[in-house]
């Protein structure tokens, strides 16, 4: 064997090149196409595929392929996966980490016979398989599949002992995509949550540098009317309210080692444009360690609006109390304008109907007065969504 100057041979580096890119492609997910092509030119085949499905259902949530026609797919789950021999015969039963040849679960001769074979493999060219199970739990299955043209005939024994050397790293790499997939999934549903905030939320590192701003945060921010971000960081339009505002982030970074004892506070915050003023709320998140993990929240700032009259979206109003689209009407309509007589001008009806639909919201919503019919609407969940 002829070593290089590093002391490897061409097919030891081939190999260490080919596991350094497996684990690049969990950062990536697109990556995984390459990295097929490449896993299914180690092993001598022709095409291949990373699967992560539901046992209950049969249907994936993961699906990577290379060199496959993505258009494959869509038959094969509305019938032919019911039909899949490899399936039947166990193949979602192996233990992960296990790998195998199509073959030693279904001799050739008997899948040929079949109408899998002839209405799919076949003319899909996909025939001879190896497979690597990836994950395998009660409710997940996951695996990688090489394939081989028809007529290049079955994997043989050093295919799968090359595929048998790359499989540990395919397995890791699986489950490391799906933790990472999972924690992606998760931070997307609480920036979500957050945008659907009406007040602005902030958060802030342990050296008050920004780690998320929420969608109204970015508005009263670009709107630069008494708060704006400038290289420094956080600011006021009046030094002295940024320098309170940096005192009271820095007490509540302090405080975060210590959440009992208080830390941050709250302060008004001026508006060049004679609107009235922010309120501002700041508090130390509680110090959680996570190894190997930057930019982690140490501080909340809330920031609020007065100015600002969020109505609940019209249709939520309707699903959520059950009102009528002229009851929803009148709801939104007090919530921009107390008046009931003035609101009833708006849309054209009399204050007496007014009157009526009033009292038909108040029975909806579970409140004797416009003013708890106010509260409720814009402190309770409705206001989310808008």
């Amino acid at each position: 064997m002829t070593r290089r100057t590093n002391g490897l041979s061409q097919a030891e580096e081939d190999l260490s090149r080919l596991i350094g890119e497996i684990y690049r492609a969990t950062l990536e997910p697109e990556g995984w196409t390459p990295v097929l092509e490449k896993v299914a030119d180690f092993v001598n085949g022709s095409y291949g595929m990373v699967l992560v499905r539901n046992k209950a259902t049969a249907l994936p949530f993961i699906n990577s392929s290379a060199r496959l026609d993505p258009e494959v797919f869509i038959p094969y789950y509305a019938h032919y996966c019911n039909l899949d021999l490899w399936i039947k015969r166990g193949i979602d039963k192996l233990p992960a980490g296990t790998t195998a040849r199509g073959v030693d679960l279904v001799p050739f001769d008997e899948l040929r016979e079949t109408e899998f074979y002839n209405d799919f493999i076949d003319p899909n060219e996909c025939s001879r398989m190896m497979v690597g199970v990836t994950a395998a739990t009660d409710s997940v299955f996951g695996h990688v599949s090489i394939f081989r043209r028809n007529e290049s005939g079955e994997f043989e024994d050093s295919d799968i002992a090359r595929f048998r050397a790359i499989m540990p790293h395919l397995q890791q790499a699986s489950q490391i995509a799906l933790k990472l997939g999972g924690n992606t999934a998760k931070q997307m549903g609480f920036e979500s949550v957050l945008d659907a905030m009406a007040d602005g939320v902030l958060l802030l590192d342990d050296k008050g540098e920004i780690v998320h701003i929420n969608a109204a945060a970015q508005r009263i921010l670009e709107s630069k009317d008494g708060l704006h971000l400038s290289r420094s960081g956080l600011r006021a339009s009046k030094n002295d309210q940024t320098a309170k505002l940096r005192t009271l982030v820095a007490a509540a970074i302090a405080a975060r080692d210590q959440p009992i004892s208080g830390g941050g506070g709250s302060l008004r915050i001026a508006r060049p444009s004679g609107k009235r003023a922010y309120m501002v709320l700041i508090g130390p998140i509680a110090a959680v360690e996570v190894a190997w993990s930057l930019g982690r929240p140490a501080v909340v700032v809330f920031i609020t609006d007065p100015e600002r009259q969020a109505a609940p979206p019209f249709d939520l109003l309707r699903r959520g109390f059950g009102l009528t689209p002229a009851e929803a009407r009148l709801t939104v309509a007090l919530i921009q304008e107390p008046d009931l007589k003035t609101a009833a001008e708006r849309l054209a009806i009399t204050e007496g109907t007014a009157r009526i639909y009033l009292k038909q919201v108040f029975e909806k919503t579970g409140v004797n007065s416009q003013v708890a019919l106010m509260k409720l609407l814009l402190t309770g969940p409705a206001i989310l969504g808008k």
